[in-house]
């Protein structure tokens, strides 16, 4: 009897504590968002902590919304990259979750970089499109290029050598591409 009436106590402190700091983050979104949203911070705080907390307090009310979708996952980028993160998870979505779950936070870094083609570029390249430094331009051109890549059967060392270069390899394929990738038909 005695067990049960300290872990109710405790249970009641976390819950007052939780309920406090939901209020408090609701109160940052806005008194018209306050009543509609402190059920929800509360639930995420309970259910996350304090990280979840600290990320509401920055992200706001789209902040509660990616977390409530995302679950942990989306948290872990929202911690990550604040607003970046955000923009991630709106434009990407669950294909953003899974390259982070599968790549690690390099693929977060290649999608914030380069909005809505970094994802095909990883989705084409998997791993070796992560230790790349390319600017946009160059994404652009290799997923064009992807196919014949790929079709070339040397797929891994023209990665290697876009990993070494980078931007002036890209240029150079995209210059010759007639020639480079005609041998790959024949």
């Amino acid at each position: 009897m005695n067990a049960l009436l300290i872990v109710l106590s405790l249970l009641s402190v976390q819950s007052a504590a939780a309920r406090k700091l939901a209020r408090e983050v609701a109160e940052s979104f806005g008194r018209e968002a306050v009543e509609a949203a402190e059920p929800r911070v509360l639930k995420l705080v309970e259910s996350y902590g304090d990280e979840a907390a600290a990320v509401l307090r920055k992200a706001g009310l789209p902040g509660v919304q990616a977390i409530e979708r995302f679950g942990a996952p989306g948290l872990k980028i929202l911690g990550r990259w604040g607003d970046d993160g955000l923009r991630l998870l709106t434009l990407e979505g669950d294909s953003a979750v899974a390259a982070v779950a599968r790549y690690g936070d390099d693929a977060a870094r290649l999608m914030i970089r380069h909005p809505g083609i970094g994802r095909q570029l990883l989705q084409e390249f998997g791993e070796q499109a992560l230790r790349a430094r390319l600017t946009t331009e160059s994404v652009v051109t290799l997923n064009r290029l992807a196919p014949q890549i790929k079709g070339s059967g040397r797929a891994s060392e023209i990665l290697s050598l876009v990993e070494k270069s980078g931007d002036r390899v890209c240029d150079f394929l995209w210059r010759n591409k007639g020639t480079i990738f005609i041998a790959s038909v024949l």
